[in-house]
């Protein structure tokens, strides 16, 4: 956990660290994004590991506001430990079967619509912003379900720092709920590169 709380300090020192460069994006710009995340649930006997993988596109409507198509594909992979079989030690014979491990791997995607609104100078190297997303996580549904099933409306937070006049360090959160099912959340950080057109 220490380790951790290092690591972030000094990612935060590093974004928050002057530099020559500025933030040059004007309306009429565009910007493609690549962002990504993982994340890993460890259960006794198995481990499954998705992750994210964000490729946007963002339009300057003015200085300040930004529209945004974010195609998002997930990776999963999900693996179970292997059981020994169990014998009886005076006989000999196999009380319960073992079962061998296995793994899987599924691919998904979905489509996200976004608005940001970015804050500071127009000549500042961090910009911060916040928006609202609304996100499509997969386009499988389950069971006569629909697309609505698996659509969510999210606030978002974030900061962008420039390292050059037209590439930046892109770190967002969002948190919302299920359109259908308010008692379904979904939180999100990403960590990705934008570059300004």
């Amino acid at each position: 956990m220490r380790r951790l709380q290092v690591s972030v300090l000094l990612a935060t020192l590093i974004l928050m660290a002057p530099s020559l460069a500025h933030a040059q994006a004007k309306g009429g710009d565009k910007e493609v994004l690549i962002a990504g995340n993982v994340f890993s649930t460890l259960n006794p006997g198995s481990t499954t590991t998705s992750g994210n993988i964000i490729f946007g596109l963002g339009y300057f409507v003015t200085d300040r506001t930004q529209l945004l198509v974010q195609p998002i594909f997930t990776i999963s992979g999900r693996g179970t430990d292997p059981t020994p079989e169990v014998r009886d030690p005076f006989s000999g014979r196999v009380l319960i079967p073992g079962t061998p491990g296995s793994s899987t791997v599924d691919v998904d995607a979905g489509v996200g619509v976004g608005y940001s609104f970015f804050f500071g100078a127009q000549s500042s190297k961090v910009k911060p912003y916040l928006g609202a997303n609304l996100d499509i996580q997969s386009f499988k549904t389950q069971n006569g379900g629909s697309v609505a099933d698996n659509m969510f409306f999210q606030g978002r937070g974030g900061i962008k720092n420039y390292f050059s006049e037209r590439a930046a360090l892109d770190m967002a959160a969002s948190f919302g709920t299920n359109i259908k099912n308010s008692d379904l959340g979904l939180f999100r950080f990403t960590v990705g590169i934008t570059y300004l057109f």
